[in-house]
């Protein structure tokens, strides 16, 4: 039986590691309560699909419109993050955000 790449192995740990994460865990638990809210749903709907403003207030004023928005933009700074670690270590450079700074001073993916 043929091993499979240590790269699709330790692919395999990382998407283990993002399905336990704390920002995917709210994201689901912001969709699932999304759905109970049917105007909140419609607004979301309106706003991902072009038909609303980003700065339009209706949607925000709708608490489980607004948790979604918020679950959705801190899961995907976890990805961009994942993205500039792995993107370091192949290029060299340096573009990782981490808590809305780069990651000078920080030894934590160069230990």
């Amino acid at each position: 039986m043929k091993r499979q790449r240590a790269e699709f192995e330790l692919a395999v740990q990382l998407g283990k590691c993002l399905a336990q994460s704390e920002e995917l865990t709210r994201l689901r638990k912001a969709q699932a309560e999304l759905e109970l809210d049917k105007e909140a749903a419609r607004l979301y709907r309106e706003l991902k699909e072009g038909r609303l403003d980003a700065g339009d207030k209706t949607v925000m004023e709708k608490p489980a419109a607004a948790e979604l928005l918020s679950a959705e933009i801190e899961f995907n700074r976890l990805l961009k993050t994942i993205n500039g670690i792995i993107g370091f270590y192949i290029t060299g450079e340096e573009n990782i955000v981490l808590h809305g700074k780069g990651c000078s001073g920080c030894r934590g993916c160069r230990a």
